[in-house]
C-alpha cells in the first residue's frame, strides 16, 4: 500500500466549514476508537470513515444523518485489510439521508426512510415496513431473511446469497424492484414486486409464485448453476458469469444479465467485488475551521493507494 499525504490551500469566501469528516479507528489511528463515540462527537452530514479492524465496532442506533464508509468486506481474501464491520444498527426518526457505503453490516431495525446502502454486506436480517419510504440497495450483497412491506424499496447490481435453509425474501406490497441482481439461494415469496436483468439458479432458489421466467425481462432463469457461475472462485467471485454462460447475453440490452451486467455506458453500476471502494482510499483530513478569501483555509489530506 503506498501512503499518499497532499496540501492543498483552498480559497473560499465562507467563514466556516460546515461538514467535516471524523476517522473511527479500533487501532487508535483516528479520531476515536469506537463508532459511538464518532456518532457523539460529529453533527448531522458529517462523514465517519470506518478503518479496517479485526473485530465489530458493535451495534448503535442513528437520530440524524451521518454517510459511513468503510473499507469492504472479505477483504483479507483480496490481499486487502480485514473489513469495516459494524454491529446491529437501528435508524429512529431524524436519520434520512444517511448513506452506508463499503460495509460490513448485522441486522437494521427501520424506523425511518430515504437512507442508502451501497458496496454493503449485509448479514442480519431486517424489515421495512409499510410507513417506510424510499430505500435503496446498490451493489449489496445479501444473506439474511428479508421482509418488505414497503411499496418503495430497490435493489440495484445486488447478490442474494441464503446459505442457511429457511432463509427468504419476501415482498407484500406492490412497488420493491430488483434489477440486475443475481439470486442464488433461498426462497423468493416476490408477487408483488418486479425483476428485471437478473440470474435466478432455479436448482437453489424456490419462486413462490414464480415471478422471474427466463428470457422475460431480460432475466435468466437455469438449472445449470455449474454453467452459470464462476466455478473456481471463492466467496462473491464465484457470482462472476464464466465464459459461455446463459447469462452473458441475457439483459434487455442483450449484456449481461445479474448483478455484473450494466446498462449501456453505465459501467459505474456494477457490483464491485467484496465492497472493495475505488481508490485512491481517503485515511484522514485535517483542516482550519475557519479561513478568509486572503488567506484561504489550509486543507491536509492522507489516502491510500493499492
Amino acid at each position: 500500500m503506498k501512503k499518499l499525504l497532499f496540501s492543498i490551500a483552498l480559497l473560499i469566501g465562507l467563514e466556516e466549514v460546515c461538514a467535516a469528516v471524523i476517522v473511527v479507528d479500533q487501532n487508535g489511528h483516528g479520531d476515536y476508537t469506537t463508532i459511538t463515540d464518532g456518532i457523539l462527537n460529529s453533527v448531522a452530514d458529517d462523514t465517519i470513515y470506518v478503518v479496517s479492524s479485526s473485530g465489530s465496532y458493535g451495534n448503535f442506533t442513528l437520530n440524524s444523518p451521518r454517510t459511513f464508509i468503510g473499507n469492504g468486506y472479505y477483504g483479507q481474501s483480496l490481499g486487502f485489510a480485514p473489513s469495516s464491520t459494524l454491529g446491529n444498527v437501528t435508524l429512529n426518526a431524524g436519520a434520512s439521508t444517511s448513506v452506508f457505503s463499503n460495509l460490513e453490516i448485522g441486522a437494521i431495525t427501520f424506523n425511518e426512510s430515504n437512507i442508502s446502502f451501497e458496496a454493503c454486506r449485509i448479514t442480519g436480517a431486517f424489515t421495512i415496513g409499510s410507513s417506510i419510504t424510499n430505500i435503496s440497495f446498490a451493489k449489496c450483497l445479501l444473506s439474511s431473511t428479508i421482509s418488505i412491506q414497503s411499496a418503495s424499496v430497490s435493489f440495484e447490481n445486488s447478490i442474494f446469497n441464503y446459505p442457511s435453509a429457511g432463509n427468504m425474501i419476501t415482498v407484500t406490497t406492490a412497488g420493491a424492484s430488483f434489477n440486475y441482481c443475481t439470486f442464488y439461494d433461498g426462497n423468493l415469496s416476490l408477487n408483488t414486486s418486479t425483476i428485471d436483468n437478473s440470474i435466478v439458479n432455479s436448482t437453489r432458489v424456490v419462486q413462490s409464485p414464480v415471478i422471474a421466467t427466463d428470457g422475460i425481462a431480460g432475466n435468466k432463469v437455469d438449472t445449470e448453476g455449474n454453467l452459470l457461475f464462476e466455478t473456481a472462485q471463492g466467496q462473491d467471485q464465484f457470482f462472476q458469469l464464466q465464459a459461455g454462460s446463459p447469462g452473458l447475453t441475457s439483459s434487455t440490452e442483450g449484456s449481461e444479465s445479474g448483478a455484473f451486467g450494466f446498462p449501456a455506458a453505465q459501467p459505474e453500476d456494477v457490483y464491485r467485488l467484496s465492497g472493495i471502494p475505488h481508490i485512491p482510499r481517503i485515511t484522514g483530513l485535517d483542516y482550519n475551521a475557519v479561513g478568509t478569501t486572503g488567506s484561504g483555509i489550509s486543507i491536509r489530506i492522507q489516502a491510500t493507494s493499492n
